[in-house]
C-alpha cells in the first residue's frame, strides 16, 4: 500500500500574515547561525543565545 502525498498549493509573498505580535524584525538581516549534525534543541538555543547577543539593548 502506498501513501497517497499531499497537495499543497503554491502561495505568492502578498498572503503573509499581518503582524499582530508587533514583532521587530530587522531588515531580513542574517544575525546568527550554528552548524551541526542534526537540528535538536542544543544547535536552536545555541543560535538563539548568539541572536540575542547581536541585538544590543535586547536583553
Amino acid at each position: 500500500m502506498s501513501k497517497k502525498k499531499k497537495q499543497y498549493s503554491r502561495s505568492t509573498p502578498q498572503h503573509m500574515a499581518e503582524n499582530l505580535l508587533k514583532r521587530e524584525f530587522h531588515g531580513n538581516n542574517l544575525i546568527s547561525y550554528v552548524l551541526g549534525h542534526s537540528n535538536n534543541n542544543k544547535l536552536v538555543f545555541e543560535t538563539l543565545d548568539q541572536a540575542l547577543g547581536a541585538v544590543p539593548g535586547f536583553l
